[in-house]
């Protein structure tokens, strides 16, 4: 590796510029260039970048290499910096230190051993900038092929919609003119093209939803869960009157994140418990939130069907189920949307579990606030 790495030398003194170029070459290093003052320094960094920077303490025209360092700084420029002079003042070196060098290297008589520990110095410096820019370019490498994966998901989903819907138009016609005369077993096989159908459709409106989840840009603003919450459960409730559901909702559970994918979450986990407490007299619900090492943990529990914990190795990926459709119908979409977002917003969630025992799925939400930027996204990807 040392073949290749770029040293930008920088020294008022002629000869023992020199002498330092001389040193390093013979040590392996053979992409260096050097500079005689601040000034030309800075030329040089305008056209190209380096590995390390090694700088004497005083520099033309009236400057030091800590000055020099701060305007890099302030230009973005992080190259390793080391400073190599002769000054030895104890503050000086502190104060380099403090203004971002990475070493600060006294010249002496043992210059043969000063060297050898420069040599060093730069080795070490320039293999931990090239292995963060390795990691670097991997992240940016992993977001585009997940921005292109969740591009082609929604295209994909989007399209598979228009020919579902011309098969379920087409079956309903057929049933609507000859279902009388058709053999019964043709009126079956209908039927359960539409039914097909419908639920292919459910699971492309899921994948579409899933896809949004990873797309949308995260937008910081309070955002009352308890409202969510009792909106949602609202609707159920309306929507199946025979169920007796006893739900709990503490209220004021205000946090801070994005209100859009907040809301999608709670559906989903709300949407869960519901679903599989369908079988279980004296149904209830539970939605609290409390404060965890600084953070603020929601959880959503319930005493319906559960699931084993023990098998849950692949909880938050998409299709993932625990129970047979004829159970409980579902796509396994879901809880996987709710890891993405709340991924998104640099939390985490998990689940504890026990089969007829009820399920309670919780996640950690940092305050989106105190995160820098406009988009507050967080990590990677993983039941409904």
């Amino acid at each position: 590796m040392k073949n290749d790495i770029g040293l930008l030398l920088i020294d008022d003194d002629p000869d023992f510029l020199s002498l330092s170029r001389v040193f390093l070459e013979e040590s392996g290093f053979r992409d260096i260039i050097t500079a005689h003052s601040s000034h030309e320094a800075l030329a040089i960094l305008t056209t190209r970048s380096f590995d390390v920077i090694v700088a004497d303490y005083e520099l033309p025209p009236g400057t030091n290499s800590i000055i020099l360092l701060k305007t890099l700084k302030s230009m973005g420029n992080e190259t390793p910096f080391i400073i190599f002079t002769g000054k030895g003042r104890e503050e000086v070196a502190i104060e380099a230190l403090n203004s971002g060098a990475a070493y600060y290297l006294q010249k002496g008589m043992e210059i043969e051993a000063q060297f050898a520990e420069l040599r060093n110095m730069i080795f070490q410096l320039a293999e931990k900038k090239r292995a963060k820019e390795r990691v670097e370019r991997q992240e940016v490498e992993l977001r585009l092929k997940n921005e292109e994966l969740e591009a082609f998901c929604y295209s994909i989903s989007h399209d598979l919609r228009a020919p579902l819907r011309v098969i379920d138009g087409y079956c309903g016609v057929i049933q609507n003119i000859a279902e009388k005369d058709l053999d019964p077993n043709v009126r079956n096989y209908l039927h359960g093209i539409r039914a097909s159908s419908v639920k292919m459709n459910v699971m492309i409106e899921s994948l579409l939803k899933f896809s949004r989840a990873g797309r949308l840009a995260l937008e910081c603003q309070e955002v009352d869960l308890s409202k969510i919450v009792w909106d949602i459960t609202t609707t159920l409730k309306e929507q199946q009157p025979g169920r007796d559901v006893t739900v709990e909702i503490d209220d004021r559970m205000v946090v801070y994140g994005d209100r859009t994918l907040l809301m999608m979450a709670m559906q989903n986990l709300v949407d869960n418990a519901w679903k599989f407490t369908g079988k279980t007299s004296g149904a209830e619900i539970a939605i609290r939130k409390k404060t965890d090492a600084g953070q603020t943990v929601i959880s959503i529990s319930d005493n319906g069907a559960g699931f084993d914990a023990a098998s849950a190795e692949n909880l938050f990926r998409p299709f993932t189920r625990f129970h047979t459709e004829s159970e409980f119908p579902g796509t396994g979409i879901g809880v996987a949307t709710v890891y993405r977002i709340i991924d998104r917003h640099g939390g985490r969630i998990w689940a504890e579990s026990k089969v007829g025992a009820g399920a309670m799925f919780s996640f950690s939400l940092p305050d989106c606030r105190s995160r820098a930027g406009g988009d507050n996204a967080g990590h990677g990807d993983p039941v409904s």
